[in-house]
């Protein structure tokens, strides 16, 4: 196998939608780090199958073709590397790691962001995105699997890293963990504040401040986005599903999944429901 660019530093901005991937490559972009940089956000052949289809949809407009077909470019690309990686780091102690950096958001939050996101492919037009609309995404079976399952389907099957194995410090809002041949910075979406300390801490330099990008209260849908965002509720069992799945109960405290149950649920359910320990 071909070792070529294994000794580069390379970092992978490797992150589920919506959770702050283009702000953290604009913050990072002030740095003029020595990195050849990667911003993606799926590299699991199950994903790339579905791209590939999607890619043969007749209804699919060109240039969103053009995208995905470049997306898959890059995930080819991308995998060459860490396929590099690990096999260097058989032989050769000494050889830099892959600095990654990857994200996670509350599943409803990140879903209703989702939403506004690709209104266009979901609704015929933005005013048929409101709190009815939006609710019936958000509960189709399978709207919310991808984030829940993000760590297990792509990262640790990629990187080899299970960020389940040890606990992660809720107060803090990050974590770093490293195996021989990758080091993988993991924050939460609600740390994005502090987003020049945390990224100064892994990578060793100094990041002046955070450069918003992408940020859905500033697009055009911006105002729907917001109030419907301000109404949506749900039944007490899907919210409840949402906050005890595994990825909520590592990565959120008791507490906090108990305030997203009272925020998301129906006003009548709000004061009835109780998260699992």
């Amino acid at each position: 196998m071909s070792l070529n660019g294994s000794s580069r530093r390379v970092l992978l901005i490797y992150q589920m939608p919506k959770t702050g991937s283009q702000t953290v490559q604009a913050t990072l972009a002030q740095c003029q780090l020595p990195h050849q940089v990667y911003r993606f956000h799926f590299l699991s052949k199950e994903i790339a199958g579905t791209m590939k289809k999607a890619i043969r949809a007749k209804e699919a407009a060109e240039a969103w073709k053009d995208l995905v077909r470049a997306q898959l470019v890059m995930m080819k690309e991308v995998r060459r590397i860490i396929r590099a990686r690990k096999w260097q780091s058989l032989w050769r102690r000494s050889g830099r790691k892959l600095e990654v950096i990857t994200s996670l958001r509350e599943p409803i939050g990140l879903g209703l962001s989702s939403v506004f996101e690709n209104h266009s492919f979901l609704f015929t037009d933005l005013g048929r995105a409101n709190v009815e609309t939006c609710r019936t995404e958000l509960m189709r079976p399978r709207a919310l699997k991808y984030v829940r399952e993000w760590f297990d389907w792509e990262l640790r099957p990629m990187l080899g890293i299970d960020v389940y194995a040890q606990p992660f410090p809720f107060e803090k809002g990050y974590a770093i963990y490293e195996n021989r041949y990758a080091r993988l910075l993991v924050y939460r979406y609600e740390t994005m504040a502090s987003l020049p300390a945390v990224l100064g801490d892994f990578l060793d330099c100094k990041v002046p401040e955070v450069i918003s990008c992408n940020i859905s209260r500033s697009k055009a849908y911006g105002g729907t986005y917001e109030a419907v965002k301000a109404q949506l509720r749900f039944p007490a069992e899907f919210v409840m599903e949402q906050c005890n799945s595994k990825i909520m109960k590592h990565f959120y405290s008791e507490t906090e999944r108990q305030a997203l149950v009272k925020k998301w649920t129906e006003t009548s359910a709000a004061n009835r429901v109780a998260i699992a320990a």
